[in-house]
């Protein structure tokens, strides 16, 4: 550190000690537009920023300037998490005018959120307390953000068993009360407005002195909003030519203008300009379209967040009769979106009689929830954790029923704007056939082997070791006759039962009702019977072979049986999965939450 502040001091003494002129080596940019306080500030380096900045803070404005992002280093501190190098830049600029939104419109706390940063998220909250309610460019509030990233929760991650024991123990300090009241609402009139439509407030407990402080003043808001309208206005010229468009590959609409204007490759950069916005990008519109009555909590219940879901709604009850664009309630999204620990929370959480009003809307297309968890109203962007058709099959089955148990009966035959009802056969009939044929490859399998392990079986229960004297056995007594016996008529027994429900599923008519219980009860079985029947084969065959080297080898028989029980262990470790996966099929209430199909 003492090279770097020599260096700082070599080009401060070099370059003069008034004031940084533009030219300045400190102010100087890579590629990017990062200073070297960028750099420093983004890898952590809290000792170079020192030297940066100086002791006395002589060049702290240096904070103040902007990458091609409209990042500053503040921003880099917060992308990459360098806490103590961001505690350090803001007690250093407190009265400066940093910029916190980028070119995007993302504040750095959007940023922290975003990244899942969430420790330094409150940092920054105890920081800059009007960053809570700012919002970016599609008028989406840090929190908002929150909503989108349940894996940042417990009831929108799947932990393992061993993981359960330790989320259980991991006690964290939570926020304020009001930072949830505060925050959840869309409509700032609603939300953290004041009575009388003047400032918002908050209670901040920030070193232990309680107050209420100013979320944002007037002065700072009108700045924020100023950049953000300039970025927004930049942005929207740079993506309305040509080059922008290509960049972001969106070949239809690059086709679509070289048709339109055909030299446009070779025109200035007015003329694309022109061209493009007389184009209709619908395909661009909709893949940026943001659903603006969609609010904290119901993008929570899509997410399967159901710790905001039940926050929200204690602290605001009248939350749950929201809709978005499409009038779809909180029930309705939650539905459309799999997300059953939602669902089964509200039931258990609301009233009665609110949960049997809230189930009984219908979207603007006359869905009803039975349409959504039908799949009549495709969701394709939601998948259940599940592998395999069959598996999805049982589970789609299983929501559906569920669904079905909540409404009343006559609710199967209504009908919405496409004339069709809530029924599961339709909507289901490429995936009943994608589930039958991985069950007939399987149970051909599976079936094969189970007749070899019979006819062996037969073969070596009718023979005894040692041969027999007067009809009964020469080594009678002996504890490995016995086993052998016993095995080999287990291994029968069993090898025959896998056959014959192998058999059953292969005659079944694979009907949707059919993957519900009938055919995982009877694939359930079959495996089981398939892997014992080769466990009692091998032991059956440990057994009788004991008796050919029992005083040669003794010493090492054991050994050598326990690597022939191998192939049982690793067929068992193999199809574990399959075992686990079909018990929750048949005995789970509910199905695990969907998640969306990028993750995979």
């Amino acid at each position: 550190m003492e090279h770097v502040n020599t260096l700082v001091g070599a080009i401060i003494e070099h370059e003069g000690r008034a004031v940084l002129r533009d030219d300045s080596a400190l102010r100087s940019t890579n590629e990017r537009g990062d200073t070297p306080l960028h750099l420093a500030a983004s890898r952590g380096f809290i000792g170079m920023c020192k030297c940066i900045i100086g002791e006395s803070g002589e060049r702290r404005d240096l904070i103040k300037v902007q990458n091609k992002k409209g990042e500053t280093p503040l921003f880099g501190a917060v992308l990459t998490c360098q806490t103590n190098t961001f505690v350090y830049l803001y007690h250093v600029s407190k009265d400066l005018d940093v910029a916190l939104t980028n070119n995007d419109g993302d504040t750095i706390l959007h940023a922290a959120i975003q990244g899942e940063l969430l420790d330094l998220a409150i940092i920054i909250t105890h920081c800059y307390p009007g960053l809570v309610q700012t919002r970016n460019k599609d008028g989406t509030t840090p929190l908002k953000v929150l909503a989108y990233k349940p894996s940042a929760f417990r009831s929108g991650t799947n932990l393992q068993w061993w993981k359960h024991i330790l989320y259980s123990y991991n006690f964290m300090d939570t926020l304020p009360e009001s930072y949830m009241a505060n925050n959840f609402m869309d409509t700032p009139s609603e939300s953290y407005m004041g009575n009388s439509g003047g400032q918002p407030f908050m209670t901040s407990d920030v070193g232990g002195n309680k107050q209420d402080q100013p979320l944002i003043t007037q002065q700072q808001s009108q700045k924020e909003h100023r950049r953000m309208d300039e970025s927004a206005a930049r942005k929207e010229e740079k993506e309305t030519t040509l080059v922008g468009m290509a960049k972001a590959g969106i070949v239809e609409v690059v086709k679509e203008l070289q048709n339109k204007v055909p030299s446009s490759l070779h025109d200035k950069e007015g003329l694309v300009v022109v061209a493009m916005k007389n184009i209709k990008l619908h395909k661009l519109g909709e893949a940026h379209h943001v659903d603006e009555r969609e609010t904290v909590f119901m993008t929570a219940a899509k997410n399967g967040i159901v710790e905001i879901v039940l926050a929200v709604q204690d602290k605001i009850r009248s939350v749950v009769h929201q809709t978005n664009s499409n009038n779809e309630n909180v029930l309705l999204m939650a539905v459309k979106n799999r997300q059953t620990k939602v669902v089964e929370a509200l039931n258990n959480h609301l009233d009665k009689d609110l949960f049997g009003s809230l189930i009984l809307k219908v979207d603007s297309r006359e869905n009803t929830v039975l349409h959504l968890a039908a799949g009549t109203s495709s969701n394709s962007e939601r998948s259940w954790q599940i592998a395999g058709a069959a598996m999805q099959m049982m589970w789609d089955i299983k929501w559906f029923q569920y669904e079905t148990s909540l409404v009343p009966e006559h609710f199967i035959f209504r009908t919405n704007k496409d004339g069709k009802t809530g029924g599961f056969k339709q909507e289901h009939k490429e995936l009943v056939k994608e589930s039958s044929e991985w069950l007939k490859e399987t149970s051909n399998s599976c079936s094969v082997v189970a007749a070899l392990i019979a006819g062996v079986s037969f073969a070596t229960s009718s023979s005894v070791p040692g041969g027999t004297h007067k009809g009964k056995p020469e080594l009678e007594g002996q504890p490995a006759l016995d086993a052998f016996a016993i095995a080999s008529l287990i291994g029968l027994c069993f090898s025959v039962t896998a056959l014959i429900m192998f058999l059953a599923i292969l005659t079944s008519r694979k009907q949707a009702q059919d993957f519900r219980k009938s055919l995982p009860l009877k694939l359930l079985f079959g495996l089981s019977s398939l892997f014992v029947s080769i466990a009692s084969m091998l032991v059956s065959f440990c057994a009788a072979h004991f008796f050919v080297l029992k005083d040669k080898y003794k010493h090492i028989l054991f050994p050598i049986y326990i690597a022939t029980c191998l192939p049982a262990t690793f067929y068992a470790v193999v199809q574990f999965p399959l075992y686990v996966d079909l018990l929750k099929a048949i005995f789970k209430k509910l199905p695990q939450p969907s998640i969306t199909s990028s993750q995979f």
